[in-house]
């Protein structure tokens, strides 16, 4: 995995995400990353569990991006 795809996986969840938000409104977002890699939008969609999460420091502990 591409460091700085994370990188900006990570900067849209951090301040393009509206929290609380759902696991489905998360993966619904991720899917409009266009500038993210397809690899790691898939694997953000495969490793996010069902849930609500109050901010992206929870997302990226869920999805293992610590």
């Amino acid at each position: 995995m591409n460091d700085d795809n994370k990188k900006v996986a990570m900067d849209h969840l951090k301040t393009h995400v509206k929290y609380p938000a759902t696991a489905e409104e998360l993966k619904k977002a991720c899917n409009g990353m266009e500038d993210v890699a397809e690899d790691l939008r898939k694997d953000f969609m495969e490793k996010l569990p069902a849930g609500t999460y109050n901010s992206a420091e929870e997302v990226m502990k869920a999805v293992g991006w610590e």
